[in-house]
């Protein structure tokens, strides 16, 4: 899935590590993250900014923990009605 077919009004994004969590538009999320861009990577774009070290193939340490907060699967199977 694509962010911009991002079944949801709103995005929400948060760190289950440090808390940080942000809200946007989908329109705003899909001017940031671009359209066409799939939704992990999305999420790596939004989150670019963080101090925490990410977790990466190869350093499996990083603490930053990004996550969508809503049920997507919920969202997109209601859509699809």
């Amino acid at each position: 899935m694509r962010a911009e077919d991002c079944p949801l009004p709103t995005v929400e994004v948060f760190c289950s590590y440090c808390s940080r969590c942000g809200r946007y538009k989908k329109e705003r999320f899909v001017k940031i993250a671009g359209g066409g861009t799939d939704l992990p990577q999305a999420l790596g774009v939004i989150v670019a900014d963080c101090q925490e070290e990410r977790v990466t193939p190869g350093n499996m340490r990083g603490n930053s923990r990004p996550r969508y907060a809503q049920n997507w699967w919920a969202a997109a199977s209601k859509a699809l009605r």
